[in-house]
C-alpha cells in the first residue's frame, strides 16, 4: 500500500464495491426483463451465442470493449509521456491493425460455420481431436494470460492511486463481473460493453477537450507546444529525440512489438471470434471494422491529452511529482495518465481516471470470462466428458467456469503482483510467449 496515494483507499473500495454491485444488479435487472418481456430465456444457447442477432452497433461497442484493456489506457499515456506525441498515435496504430485483420476470420466462420458455438469447434471440425486440443490449449493459454494482464493492470492502477491493497483490489475487481456474467450470460457482456464504452469516451471527450480547449495551466495546441519544448531542455527524451517529433527509433519497434504481440491476443483470444459468432451476418462486417476504427481514438487520444500533459506539465507546480520528474517504476506501472487528469482537473480527474480503469478491467474480465466458459462447456465437457448434456447441465456447467475462473485469475494476478511484475512486462511477454 502506499502512503503517497492521490485518493484515499475510501475510493478504491467504493468503486470496486459499489459501481460493480450496481452493474451486477443492472444486469440482473436487464436479463429478467428480457426474459420475461421478451421471451429471451436463459439456456445454453443463449448464454453463449445471444441467439446469435447481435447488430453491429452492439459489436462494434463491444470490440472496443473487450480491447480497451488497462494496459490500452495506461500504456498509451507511459508512451505519450516518454515519446511525446508520437506515443498513444502509434500504440493506437500498432493495436488497431490486429482487429481490423480479424474481420475476415470472423466473415469466414459466419460463412462456414453458422452453427458453431466456438471458433476451436471449427477445428476440431477441420483438425479432429489433435487439432482441436493443440488449438484449444492455446485459447485456454490466451485466455489466462490476458485476463491476469487485465487483473494485474487494474490492481496495481488501483493500488498506486488509492493505497488499496493489491489483494483486495485483484479479487474484488472481478467480483460483480462474475456476477453479472453468470446471469446474463453474452448478451448482459454486450449490454455492460456499451454502457463501459460510452463512459470511457465521455472521460476522454471532456478530457480532450479541458487539456486542449478550456484549462488554464495549458488550454490550446500552441501552448502545449510550448510547454513541451521547455520540459524537453530540463528532462530530455531518453532516446535523444524531441517530444514534437516522429523520429524516436524506439517507437516503431514498440509498435512493431504491439502489432505482433497483440496478432495473437486477438486470433487466439476466443473472445473476439464469440462475437462473430454472436453477430447478425449481416452486421460483422460492419461491427468489426467500426470497433477497430474506434479502438484507436482511445488510446490515441487518451495518451495526446492526458500522457502529455503529465509530460508539459513537471515543471508546473501542479505536476503530482513536482519537482521531479515520474520514476520508472510509476511510468512502467502506467501511472502517466492518473497524474496527468491530476494535474488538469484535481482530485476528481484522478477519480475520473479510476473510474475508466475500472470500465475498461471489467468490461474486458466479462469478455474473457464468457470466453473461457463457452470453451470449456462445449469444447471440453460436451464434447468429451458428456456428450448427451442437457440444456440445464450446460448451462450449469457454464456457471462453474466463470465463477471458478473469476477465481483463478484473481489469484494469479496476486502471484504477479508479488512477485513484482508489471503490466508493462507482461504485455510484452504475452506477445513473446503466445506469438
Amino acid at each position: 500500500m502506499s502512503s503517497d496515494a492521490i485518493l484515499s483507499q475510501g475510493y478504491g473500495y467504493g468503486f470496486a464495491l459499489g459501481i460493480g454491485a450496481a452493474f451486477a444488479l443492472l444486469m440482473a435487472v436487464i436479463t429478467k426483463i428480457l426474459s420475461r418481456f421478451m421471451g429471451q430465456v436463459q439456456n445454453s444457447e443463449r448464454f453463449s451465442t445471444a441467439s446469435r442477432n447481435v447488430k453491429s452497433g452492439l459489436i462494434a461497442s463491444s470490440t472496443v470493449s473487450a480491447w480497451t484493456w488497462p494496459a490500452t489506457l495506461l500504456s498509451s499515456g507511459a508512451w505519450s509521456y516518454s515519446h511525446g506525441i508520437s506515443g498513444g498515435f502509434m500504440y493506437g496504430v500498432g493495436g488497431t491493425i490486429q482487429v481490423t485483420l480479424f474481420l475476415f476470420l470472423a466473415i469466414q466462420i459466419k460463412l462456414r460455420a453458422p452453427a458453431a458455438h466456438t471458433v476451436s469447434e471449427c477445428f476440431s471440425v477441420r483438425f479432429g481431436p489433435a487439432g482441436h486440443w493443440m488449438f484449444l490449449c492455446y485459447c485456454v493459454a490466451t485466455n489466462v494470460l490476458v485476463s491476469s494482464l487485465l487483473l494485474l493492470g487494474g490492481s496495481q492502477g488501483f493500488t498506486a492511486t488509492t493505497g488499496m491493497h493489491t489483494v483486495a483490489a485483484s479479487f474484488l475487481l472481478p467480483l460483480g463481473v462474475m456476477v453479472y456474467t453468470a446471469l446474463g450470460g453474452l448478451k448482459a457482456t454486450f449490454i455492460s460493453d456499451w454502457i463501459h464504452t460510452f463512459i470511457i469516451y465521455v472521460i476522454l471527450i471532456v478530457t480532450c477537450y479541458t487539456v486542449y480547449c478550456s484549462s488554464s495551466l495549458i488550454g490550446s495546441p500552441a501552448k502545449m507546444y510550448d510547454l513541451l519544448k521547455e520540459v524537453e531542455d530540463v528532462f530530455p527524451n531518453a532516446s535523444g529525440q524531441s517530444y514534437l517529433s516522429f523520429h524516436d527509433k524506439e517507437m516503431f519497434f514498440l509498435t512493431w512489438s504491439v502489432m505482433l504481440g497483440g496478432l495473437s491476443s486477438v486470433f487466439g483470444d476466443p473472445g473476439y471470434s464469440q462475437r462473430a459468432i454472436a453477430s447478425d451476418a449481416k452486421s460483422v462486417f460492419q461491427g468489426y471494422l467500426m470497433g477497430g476504427i474506434c479502438w484507436w481514438i482511445v488510446p490515441a487520444c487518451l495518451g495526446s491529452s492526458a500522457g502529455l500533459a503529465c509530460r508539459a506539465l513537471l515543471l508546473n507546480p501542479a505536476s503530482i511529482t513536482y519537482p521531479n520528474a515520474l520514476t520508472d517504476s510509476e511510468v512502467n506501472s502506467g501511472l502517466p495518465v492518473i497524474y496527468g487528469m491530476a494535474a488538469i482537473f484535481g482530485k476528481s480527474g484522478a477519480a475520473a481516471g479510476l473510474v475508466m480503469l475500472f470500465m475498461s478491467v471489467t468490461s474486458a474480465t466479462s469478455a474473457e470470462l464468457i470466453a473461457f466458459s463457452s470453451v470449456t462447456t462445449y469444447d471440453v465437457y460436451r464434447t468429451y466428458i458428456k456428450p448427451d448434456a442437457t440444456g440445464k447441465q450446460l448451462v450449469n456447467a457454464a456457471h462453474i467456469s466463470v465463477v471458478g475462473f473469476s477465481l483463478f485469475m484473481a489469484v494469479l494476478s496476486v502471484v504477479f503482483n508479488y512477485i513484482g511484475v508489471t503490466a508493462g512486462w507482461l504485455l510484452s511477454f504475452i506477445g513473446i510467449i503466445l506469438s
